[in-house]
């Protein structure tokens, strides 16, 4: 099966991530219609998606819906605030950790060469 750039599966995909939506398995009847209408190259009804696991022995399909959760819009906006906010503030406790590496190596490399120097000279 060829695969292709989705820009609205993409999105999807983003949303399911930061937690915005969730994934509804289908029932065992639906995944059965929808893996023959994939095999056949028909689309899946809208609002289906799907992943595709391989096993040793058949490939096989997850097929779910979409759960929006039931954030307003501005429940929403101030949700992906706080989720920009906390990865800033992580990403701001990785670089003071680097800042520290780096002064801690300065140190290093001067106190070597200070000894290095007085060494020269005994």
């Amino acid at each position: 099966m060829k695969k292709t750039f989705d820009i609205a599966q993409d999105f999807a995909n983003y949303k399911l991530s930061i937690g915005l939506t969730k994934k509804v398995y289908c029932s065992n009847k639906e995944s059965v219609e929808f893996a023959e209408l994939l095999e056949s190259g028909e689309p899946l009804p809208e609002g289906i998606h799907y992943e595709q696991r391989e096993d040793v022995s058949s490939e096989y399909y997850d097929f779910y819906r979409l759960s929006c959760s039931d954030l307003s819009e501005g429940e929403a906006a101030q949700y992906l605030m706080c989720k920009q906010i906390s990865l800033a503030t992580e990403q701001l406790s990785m670089l003071k950790t680097i800042r520290g590496c780096v002064v801690f190596m300065t140190v290093v490399a001067a106190l070597g060469v200070l000894a290095g120097i007085i060494l020269a000279f005994l």
